[in-house]
């Protein structure tokens, strides 16, 4: 919720000149260590706990731009839904809930869906991935809390030197650990250790390419998770190691290490000396035990957030039932969570239409298995193409070019696909993940009302927000890449790059290292003070979408569309809850559309 707030500001990091950045030097001088105080609901929050798609200096960033487009028609839609709760994330949702259309926080979905009685969709799964279940057995005989579980997401690559530093490092722990390595977690290569580090490690490191994350998670054998910070693993509520990377995970770092206490973040130039300290730290250190008791009163937070008091019945519509087509951003994170909205919605009556991409829909089935579909009369899938060149379907799509066609090609198959719908069964409501801009237009065109789902943190909402004041500020897109990266071994500036993306930016910076500048005394002086709920922000703490010297980057100007766009919606639903975020979800009661903040019976914010 977090990060859908600064996502929903960085019309206002373009307004203030913060974004794009104005050139390479801004990597290099505590720049991204400004603190943002204007940010509604949000403390001491400073650029860098943005999400990073900001952090770029081209102003054409494809991915800073989509950002900008969609949070510029947020307005539009009939309702935000975010995947957060009230005690989670209070004040931002409060800021939130002020501004824009009601916005809704409906999490945690896991602990919602887990209270479903036996169903027809129990056996859907979420991956595009193969599972690997067999590997659940083998946590079995391990001691309560004695395993670290390591795994980076979707997304996330690392160079070869990092991979074997984090391998090195959770060796010389000593602690057992199970590592998910994708088949395209390193870059360019294939994820090769040593031997020396295959014999040190023998009867305590288990390996899989993919896993069911939840149930590793609430395996009594787990006691610390490394992790990329991602919403979706923040929302496991197990003691974190952070290491954030792509777009929105600094902001949840952000909040995860210095807000609720259940964190620690690991430097960007990754050392095995520092995996192994804060390997111990986190499983047997005084600061580890800490971080373990509040993970657990976020737990109790989280259960009542979801208790069987506010867990609601399906209505017997008989032939009537409501239609929603849900349109998820064609990712793994993002369609895993809007698959479980849609089943919960799916609960309560309504028939669902879910939207997918022709490749992930293949993906899906290839992972779940080719008759997975079937019998599901009231719960299908429909299909666009992704107007992209054939690519690995075991591996994430480029990013850019997908933030390209989702702008650029993806109104008019849609269009079509819900005219067909409409035309077999009425369409009574789109619910549309925020970061799809063609959904809001759409919607418009077709007179059907449209909610918005967001499902990262309240505050990752609220620094979104912020990036038209990003470019307002001059902040946004970066100038340039001359003296950005610092080689972390002897120092060499890195050559130049006149205009590069978030992305690229993103990928190099793994190998480099930030320097603070001398010209900043006290790093209080970086504070984003304009944030609303969000305090002692600095820019590294935003979204990293910013992060791009191109003024026109794809995903730069989509967030500044999307964001833009919030206000048209009925309702914004975020996944998160009261007691996890309630400065942010303050702030955003006091702007957004009706802002959800709790399960679907016992709203604490104001309904539709």
């Amino acid at each position: 919720m977090a990060n859908l707030k600064v996502y929903m500001k960085y019309p206002a990091l373009v307004e203030r000149g913060l974004a794009p950045l104005k050139d390479e030097s801004s990597f290099t001088n505590g720049f991204l260590d400004h603190m943002i105080d204007w940010i509604p609901g949000m403390k001491h929050i400073r650029l860098r706990d943005l999400p990073n798609d900001f952090v770029t200096t081209n102003p054409n960033d494809k991915i800073f731009n989509n950002i900008l487009e969609v949070m510029s028609r947020v307005h539009e839609a009939s309702a935000i839904i975010v995947h957060t709760f009230d005690a989670l994330e209070q004040d931002v949702l409060d800021a939130l809930s002020s501004i824009y259309p009601p916005v809704y926080a409906i999490g945690p979905l896991p602990l919602l869906l887990n209270q479903m009685p036996q169903h027809p969709l129990k056996s859907l799964g979420y991956s595009l991935w193969r599972e690997e279940a067999e590997c659940l057995p083998c946590l079995d005989d391990k001691e309560p809390n004695s395993v670290v579980y390591v795994n980076f997401g979707s997304i996330t690559v690392m160079t070869p030197e990092q991979l074997v530093e984090f391998g090195w490092g959770l060796a010389k722990s000593k602690f057992t650990f199970f590592w998910v390595i994708r088949p395209d977690l390193v870059i360019g290569k294939s994820a090769i250790f040593p031997s020396e580090f295959v014999d040190e490690t023998k009867g305590r490191s288990l390996m899989a390419s993919w896993c069911p994350q939840e149930q590793v998670l609430n395996h009594p054998s787990v006691g610390g998770f490394l992790t990329h910070s991602s919403w979706n693993s923040t929302m496991e509520r197990v003691p974190m190691l952070c290491w954030p990377f792509f777009p929105d995970q600094q902001t949840n770092c952000h909040c995860t290490c210095k807000e609720w206490g259940i964190g620690t973040e690991i430097d960007k130039n990754v050392k095995r000396d520092e995996v192994e300290k804060l390997v111990r730290e986190l499983m047997q250190g005084e600061k580890g035990k800490r971080m373990k008791h509040e993970a657990m009163e976020w737990k109790k937070l989280a259960e009542e957030a979801t208790g069987p008091h506010e867990i609601y019945t399906q209505r017997k519509m008989g032939s009537n039932k409501p239609h929603a087509v849900c349109v998820p951003v064609p990712v793994q994170g993002h369609l895993k969570a809007m698959l479980k909205l849609a089943k919960l919605l799916h609960h309560k009556g309504f028939h669902i239409t879910i939207i997918n991409t022709e490749f992930n829909h293949r993906r899906l089935l290839k992972s779940l298995g080719p008759n997975s579909l079937d019998g599901l009369p009231d719960f299908r899938f429909e299909t666009i193409p992704d107007s992209l060149p054939d690519s690995n379907e075991d591996a994430t799509q480029d990013l850019n070019l997908l933030a390209d066609s989702i702008r650029n090609k993806f109104l008019a198959p849609f269009l079509d696909v819900v005219t067909k719908l409409n035309n077999e069964n009425p369409v009574t409501c789109i619910v549309s993940d925020g970061f799809m801009p063609f959904t809001t237009p759409a919607a418009k065109q077709l007179g059907i009302p449209i909610t918005l789902f967001f499902t990262f943190a309240a505050s990752s909402f609220m620094a979104f927000k912020q990036y038209p004041a990003l470019v307002e500020k001059g902040l946004a897109p970066l100038k340039g890449l001359v003296s950005l990266l610092f080689l972390p071994i002897n120092n060499c500036v890195a050559s130049d790059y006149s205009s590069s993306t978030h992305m690229q930016i993103n990928k190099l910076s793994l190998m480099f290292k930030y320097h603070v500048g001398a010209n900043c005394a006290d790093e209080s002086c970086f504070v984003i003070d304009w944030i609303p709920g969000m305090k002692n922000i600095r820019l590294r703490d935003l979204p990293n979408n910013f992060l791009t010297t191109d003024p026109n980057d794809e995903i730069f100007t989509g967030v500044l569309e999307v964001i833009g766009q919030v206000h048209e919606a009925s309702a914004v639903i975020v996944h998160t809850f009261d007691a996890l975020e309630p400065d942010v979800l303050d702030a955003l009661l006091s702007m957004s559309p009706p802002l959800l903040t709790k399960t679907v019976s016992n709203w604490s914010r104001k309904d539709v």
